[in-house]
Parts: C-alpha cells; sequence; structure tokens
C-alpha cells in the first residue's frame, strides 16, 4: 500500500515569500518579453530597410519614364508615390526611444523601496511600462510598413489606369 504523505508543499505561500517570488517571475518574464520586442524591431526595420532598397531602384526608373518618354503623367505619378513610399520606410527605422531590459543604476538607486519586495515591484512596474512604449512604437512601425508597401504596390496600378484615361481620351 502506498502512503500518501499527510502535508504536502505547494511552493510559496503568502506567509513564506509568495509576493516576492510573483514579482521576481515578473521581472523574468518582463526580460523575455523585452527581449523578444528587440527582436521584432530588428525585422522590422530590416523590412522598411528592404523597402527602401527597391524604392530607390523604383524612383530611377519612374524618373527615366517621367522625364524621357511620352508617359509623363504616368511617370510623374509613380515619382510622387514611390516617394511617399521611401518617406514612410525612413520614419519607420528612423531612431527611436525604445526601452531594453535593465535601467540605469541611479534610477533603481533612488528609488524610495525600503524592501526587497518594494524594489522588485518596482522594477516590475517600470518593466510593464516600458513594455507598453514598446508595443506602440511597434504598431506605428506597422503601420508605417504596411502604408509603405500599400503605397508602393499601388502607385504602379495608379500611374498606368491614369495613363491608360489619358490615351482614350487622344483616340478618336
Amino acid at each position: 500500500m502506498i502512503q500518501i504523505p499527510k502535508t504536502t508543499k505547494f511552493g510559496k505561500t503568502p506567509q513564506s515569500g509568495l509576493r516576492l517570488w510573483k514579482a521576481a517571475q515578473a521581472i523574468r518574464l518582463a526580460e523575455l518579453r523585452l527581449a523578444a520586442q528587440a527582436s521584432v524591431l530588428m525585422g522590422a526595420q530590416a523590412r522598411a530597410t528592404s523597402m527602401i532598397g527597391w524604392v530607390a531602384a523604383a524612383l530611377a526608373a519612374s524618373a527615366a519614364l517621367a522625364f524621357s518618354t511620352p508617359y509623363h503623367i504616368a511617370g510623374a505619378i509613380l515619382l510622387v508615390g514611390e516617394s511617399i513610399t521611401g518617406i514612410l520606410a525612413v520614419v519607420a527605422i528612423y531612431p527611436c526611444k525604445w526601452s531594453e531590459t535593465g535601467t540605469r543604476p541611479e534610477v533603481f538607486m533612488d528609488s524610495p523601496a525600503q524592501t526587497e519586495l518594494a524594489c522588485q515591484e518596482s522594477l516590475a512596474l517600470y518593466y510593464q511600462n516600458a513594455i507598453q512604449r514598446n508595443i506602440e512604437r511597434l504598431n506605428t512601425i506597422s503601420l508605417l510598413i504596411s502604408a509603405g508597401w500599400i503605397m508602393f504596390l499601388a502607385t504602379p496600378i495608379l500611374a498606368c489606369l491614369v495613363q491608360m484615361v489619358i490615351f482614350m481620351q487622344k483616340v478618336p
């Protein structure tokens, strides 16, 4: 017959430091989240940088179309649309305020917290705010990149349609 112990430990309890353990876990999870956000930021900036490369090539072709062919209007539309795309991409990779793991030592040292628990909870809340700031910045970057790709892909269609309308008006 198997003996079942009468008392089983279930980890930390409110009396044995559960709140301190929760604060330490919150810090650990926040640091993981901030590291993941940094990876997402690098990926988004790489996509925006790639977009700039595509825009540079497209601008050269559009300038040639606008200034040396009878398709001046289509070329001008392409130049404007691709320029807007380039601006969106540059704004997306422009250096921004970004929160990383850790904090300046003086912020932690000057904390009014008087216990280890209070310091841990303060740092956890600091990280929570940092994560939220990063989310807002990532949302902005995502919006800029999406708008840039939409502009980049829609501009040639618009230029083609406008040029077709112009040709249709010239045909008797």
